[in-house]
């Protein structure tokens, strides 16, 4: 029993040794900075991720938002499209046509965890639109740090 016990704890470090050289070699990282960019980065490889500072450095591009109308008209970036991705599928045709595909189209949402604004652009990206980037720090963070923002009051 002691034997296994042994040979199971010498087949787990050399494993794990092993895992650390190859990230290592291959410039994995293992302990990402930002585990949400990390989370998405992965598993849509082809969005270009954006952070507030960039954003303020772009000119010439059309912003979505991409919650639910609800969330859009009680605040939203100054001049955003909503574009909200739980209607995105059912108003297709009314959505793409508003959009220029020559132009760079920044998507956001409430950032964090939220996953809106990636399906809202990998929509886009499989309808044929190229520039596409999701702001990844979302509504809450543009309007915490006093960016200009509108609501719908009726």
């Amino acid at each position: 029993m002691k034997r296994i016990i042994f040979e199971i704890i010498i087949i787990f470090s050399i494993s794990t040794i092993s895992g650390i050289f190859y990230a290592f070699i291959k410039k994995i990282e293992i302990f990402p900075y930002d585990t949400k960019i990390y989370i998405f980065s992965k598993k849509y490889p082809e969005i270009k991720l954006l952070k507030t500072n960039e954003i303020l450095k772009m000119k010439n591009i059309i912003i979505v938002d991409a919650r639910e109308r609800i969330f859009y008209e009680k605040g939203h970036i100054k001049g955003a499209i909503n574009i909200p991705y739980d209607e995105i599928k059912i108003n297709s045709y009314d959505f793409l046509k508003i959009l220029n595909k020559d132009k760079e189209i920044v998507i956001y949402c409430d950032g964090g965890y939220c996953e809106a604004s990636f399906i809202v652009a990998e929509f886009l990206i499989k309808n044929g639109f190229k520039n596409i980037s999701v702001y990844i720090d979302g509504y809450p963070e543009w309007e915490k740090k006093g960016f200009p923002c509108e609501k719908n009051i009726y």
